[in-house]
């Protein structure tokens, strides 16, 4: 048996890797096995290469490509065996065109031919297709488009306020923008990119040179029973993005939601208070090159509530 991997995912104008697995219950060993891969999304999907397990040294792949098919090969001239026995024998790389139909796709094998090593007669065999879901990566309410809406739904992600995905779903891989098998700022500010249509690689601030501290200050009082707690960040260049936890004494104190030290349209801001007393926040730009400008200044504020008893004390 032959399968093409699990349901795997894949972006807009990206390209991965599909395993192929070879599966042989049977005492005999193979010396050659031929394909032909086809999807049903025509040369919407392409397959541009074919490389085989370490293990296979005494193997050759091939790959050849015709219109929106692929003869995939793996053939031994030393005459190796792969023996019986479950295992992958390489991946197939299959690009997806930006204009792909988004949604769930077929790669298909045809005129599979598994021979045995010792008779060069062909084996018994049944083929298990592969199946591509395809979608736009930032697009994670799936309408085909990178919006605000996307926007604030990663950013409830960071901040906790909504659930996170399993790492292995749909929903996950689409808000994990830059694939880093993380959600976080990073993706934030890379959907924001999208959203203002900018080139993927090009620099709209000069960012900082060097790490960037973080450090919570004393703490102003305001009212009574009321103060703020400074948030100091000492950077050099532009800081477009930033996200923190922070964690505090739930029957001490109250925390309320952190602002901007100085308000800008360009920078959002927000925030998640859990009752275990855990504050998660995000602080973004919406607009290109604009963010914390560089110095060791006080950036948020972060409003605490003394929690006081019967006599008075805190």
């Amino acid at each position: 048996e032959v399968t093409l991997g699990d349901t795997l995912f894949a972006g807009s104008g990206q390209s991965v890797q599909m395993p192929l697995n070879l599966n042989n219950p049977t005492g005999n060993s193979v010396g050659e096995l031929q394909l032909r891969v086809a999807s049903d999304a025509g040369n919407q999907i392409s397959f541009s290469n074919f490389v085989k397990e370490g293990a296979l040294a005494g193997f050759t792949a091939s790959i050849s490509t015709q219109d929106d098919t692929a003869a995939v090969g793996l053939e031994t001239a030393d005459a190796s065996v792969i023996a019986p026995g479950n295992r992958k024998v390489g991946e197939l790389t299959i690009g997806v065109d930006d204009k792909t139909t988004l949604g769930f796709h077929s790669i298909s094998m045809l005129n599979l031919v598994i021979s045995d090593s010792a008779s060069a007669q062909q084996l018994p065999q049944k083929s298990v297709d592969g199946i591509l879901r395809v979608g736009r990566l930032g697009d994670v309410n799936e309408d085909n488009k990178v919006s605000v809406l996307d926007l604030i739904k990663v950013v409830y992600l960071v901040i906790a306020r909504n659930p996170f995905p399993p790492a292995s779903s749909f929903a996950f891989f689409l808000a994990d923008v830059n694939g880093d098998e993380s959600i976080d700022i990073t993706d934030v500010i890379l959907q924001v990119n999208l959203i203002l249509d900018i080139v993927p690689g090009k620099q709209v601030a000069q960012s900082p040179t060097q790490p960037v501290t973080a450090r919570l200050d004393s703490p102003q009082i305001v009212a009574e029973d009321k103060m703020v707690v400074p948030m100091i960040l000492d950077i050099e260049g532009v800081v477009v993005g930033f996200q923190a936890t922070f964690m505090f004494d739930p029957n001490a104190i109250l925390i309320e939601k952190p602002t901007v030290v100085e308000p800008s349209e360009d920078l959002r801001i927000d925030s998640h208070i859990s009752d275990d007393g855990t504050v998660r926040l995000v602080v973004f730009s919406m607009t290109p090159g604009v963010g914390f400008p560089a110095g060791n200044l006080a950036r948020l504020y972060i409003p605490v509530i003394e929690i006081k008893n019967g006599t008075g004390e805190t």
